[in-house]
Formats: structure tokens, sequence, C-alpha cells
């Protein structure tokens, strides 16, 4: 079923917020009058954002509004799983933490669900699955595997061990500030998380004891423009990943701390 989500007029821009933190597009356009659209890659939209900051304020802010209204009408994912399942409660954290836009087919007493088990083939043992708009069936999918189907989480980029000036393990508040400051000291900066930037912080409809925002701000916009910061910094951010091993080697007594090492980063299951 295709529903019609906004239209687009002269002088007027398109996207929400998944275009700067990489996340696969769940909706698509159809031009229904000749013009032309002038498409500007997502990686130049956030050169255009660092330097023209009044300008940033209006796309950023019309980029959450959008992402929010998407949200509130369930539009993109579907998750289809049962309220008793430990894999479904896992993937609802997960989804809600990330402030993804999906629904949720309850398997008890939705006919709906089943009417999408019996269309799409799924056996009850396959469940949960995810249907991503354009994209995969995900059958019973981990973390690490739906993130990673929404492009919010890949391999590492090579299997040797890296070595970083600074490596962040959670990205909380804590950990993008963290991020932010070292990787702006021209320090090589590595964040690392499990579940969701943001942390419990980013799924707050309102923080308002915030440095800084006298007004208070959503916790999405706090975690938006955390992760902004830390990319135009050139921190290196994996998603759906934990250190699950960490070491250091002191050169001489006075360096405390010479180098820090992931020894393993494992996608979380």
């Amino acid at each position: 079923m295709k529903i019609s989500i906004i239209d687009y007029g002269p002088r007027e821009f398109l996207g929400e917020i998944s275009l700067l933190t990489g996340q696969h597009a769940f909706l698509a356009a159809k031009v229904s009058t000749p013009g032309r659209v002038l498409r500007i890659p997502a990686e130049q939209v956030r050169v255009i954002m660092a330097e023209e900051p009044d300008l940033s304020e209006i796309l950023l802010r019309a980029f959450l509004v959008r992402h929010a209204r998407l949200t509130q009408r369930g539009s993109g994912l579907t998750l289809v799983g049962s309220r008793f399942d430990v894999n479904t409660r896992k993937l609802l954290e997960v989804l809600a933490r990330n402030r993804l836009s999906f629904r949720w087919l309850e398997l008890e007493g939705s006919p709906e669900a089943e009417a999408t088990m019996r269309e799409l083939e799924v056996p009850p043992s396959d469940l949960p699955f995810v249907v991503v708009p354009g994209g995969s069936l995900l059958r019973n999918p981990d973390a690490h595997q739906l993130l990673g189907a929404l492009g919010l989480a890949g391999p590492p980029e090579h299997d040797e061990p890296e070595v970083c000036d600074l490596l962040v393990v959670g990205a909380g508040p804590a950990g993008l500030s963290a991020a932010v400051y070292g990787a702006s000291e021209g320090m090589n900066t590595a964040l690392a998380e499990d579940t969701a930037l943001g942390g419990q912080a980013g799924t707050s409809s309102r923080i308002e004891n915030y440095l800084g925002f006298p007004a208070g701000l959503s916790g999405e916009e706090l975690t938006t423009r955390g992760v902004l910061q830390a990319q135009k910094f050139g921190v290196r951010i994996q998603l759906g990943a934990k250190a699950v091993g960490l070491s250091f080697d002191a050169y001489s007594s006075t360096f405390a701390l010479s180098q820090l090492r992931v020894d393993t980063v494992s996608s979380s299951s």
C-alpha cells in the first residue's frame, strides 16, 4: 500500500535527518510536473552546514521536524513479532533508541501481522522479522544486522588492528562530547557504540538542564548536533559495535598511557 506523505513545489527542499546520518532512504518521490531538481550530495550538505551557521539552523530544524512527523505517522520499517519474544523486545529497543521511523505489528491479536506473514511466506520460526521498504526482508536479525541494512552500521574498514590517539567507548552525551573535544584538538579519534548514538538521553522529549540551551532541546536534537560536530572534526563512528578488550603500552614511566588500542571490536548480537 502506497501512502502520499507530502507534496513539494518550487523553491522548496527535500530531505530529513537521515540525509545527515547516512541512513538509507525509506521513501520514493515522483515528479508530477516538468521542472528541474538540484541534487546536492550529502557530503556537500555537511560542508554547507559547517560553513553557513544561519542556513545550518534552518536545515537542521526542518530535518528534525520532518523526521518527527514521519515517526508519528509510522512510515518506514515494519516489525512483526510477539510481545513475549525477547528478540522482538531487543529490536524494539534498538529502533526506539535510534529514533527510527517504524510500525510494530504485534503477533498477538493482529490480523495484519498474520496476513503479512502469509503474504511474505515467513514461517513462525523466522520471527521476528523486519520489512525494509525498497530493501531486504530481515528474518530474526540482531541489532548489527538491522542497523547495517539501514546503512547505520557496517564492518570495520579493515581487519588489521588500528591504533588511534583517542578511543571513546559509548556514544552518550559524555562520549560524544569527549570525541568532539579530542578530535577538535587534532587527535585521531574513534567512537564505538553498541546500541544507539545519544544513549538514553537521545530518547528524551525535552532536556532543560543542558549547558548553553536555556530554552531546552530534545534528546534527538542534542544527539544530532553532537554527531554532526563529531563528523565535522573527523571522528570515526562505528555503530552496532562494542569494545570487548582494551590494552595500553607505556613506553616509559614518564607517560602513564602511551597508546590505547581496541584489541577486538565485535558486532553486537
